[in-house]
């Protein structure tokens, strides 16, 4: 029987932490042995620490790990991944602000039975509306993102890795990318599973979109230059097929997609600037507000 480990990073996530709670508590994995569900909440001051000993107490089983100083996403990981008995044979990311399908974890874990998978990720569905230019470069984005990775994986939001002795470096702003470079450096596959669903909710004004843009740009750049490898969007022509395939099948998404060209391109070069020039290396970078809200809208 597989051993399986679920982690949560959280910082002032409470406003979707109870949907997603239940829905990790209906998780079924057949076949499996799901240890308890470790959280580690860091410096969270909205009252999402409140919630979580509420939930460690009514199933004490599970694990919370509370740290008084944020410090970064990888570095909560790295804690998560230490206090792993050592019979788990897989761990599962599930990022605070989403909301898995119900057979979602299930799907992820599948492929392992492949004993050349070192990694799986799944399909982020934004819950965004689709009025509005902003919501429509959102789900163009992830649509983009989802014909890429059945091609070549890239996977994030939720994700599934057999452990490593080697932790991540906390100074990384994109643990997931993180992840794939280390995965594929031990001669590992990665799998894209495209009918694990997991709900997300975009940015809905450009600054915070810009912002977010940028910080994952300036964690690729830093990524590449560490380890030397890219991720399956780092290269642009990597989304021409897609976006001709989007044009295609919808001639009305041309304006889209022009935008969203455009806000890539200006994104990459702030990026390249702040990361090069000014040396900027976003670990800790501020929350999305707009999504924070609890799924209502999905």
């Amino acid at each position: 029987m597989t051993r399986i480990a679920i982690g949560i990073m959280v910082h002032n996530e409470a406003g979707n932490l109870p949907a997603l709670l239940t829905a990790l508590e209906k998780v079924r994995l057949p076949g499996c042995g799901l240890d308890p569900v470790v959280v580690v909440s860091s410096g969270s001051t909205d009252g999402s620490d409140d919630i979580l000993r509420q939930w460690q107490a009514r199933e004490p089983r599970n694990r919370l790990l509370l740290e008084a100083r944020r410090t970064g996403k990888a570095s909560a990981i790295n804690l998560f991944l230490r206090a792993l008995p050592p019979e788990v044979e897989i761990c599962v990311l599930v990022n605070a602000d989403l909301l898995p399908e119900p057979d979602a974890i299930a799907r992820l874990v599948a492929p392992f039975v492949d004993p050349r998978v070192g990694m799986t990720g799944a399909r982020p569905m934004p819950t965004n509306p689709r009025s509005g230019m902003l919501n429509r470069v959102v789900h163009l984005q992830w649509n983009l993102h989802h014909r890429v990775a059945l091609v070549r994986p890239k996977l994030g939001e939720m994700v599934a890795f057999r452990p490593m002795h080697k932790t991540l470096d906390p100074d990384t702003p994109v643990d997931e990318a993180s992840l794939e470079a280390m995965v594929t450096s031990r001669g590992m596959e990665l799998a894209y599973v495209a009918e694990a669903l997991v709900w997300n909710r975009g940015p809905r004004s450009l600054g915070e979109f810009m912002r977010q843009r940028c910080r994952i740009w300036i964690g690729h750049v830093r990524l590449r230059q560490q380890t030397g490898y890219e991720v399956a969007t780092y290269r642009l022509h990597a989304m021409a097929s897609p976006v001709l395939h989007e044009i295609r099948e919808s001639p009305a998404m041309l304006p889209v997609v022009l935008v969203a060209a455009g806000l890539e391109v200006v994104a990459r070069v702030l990026g390249t600037f702040s990361y090069r020039v000014l040396g900027s290396n976003p670990v800790l970078w501020s929350p999305i507000p707009s999504s924070k809200v609890p799924f209502q809208d999905g």
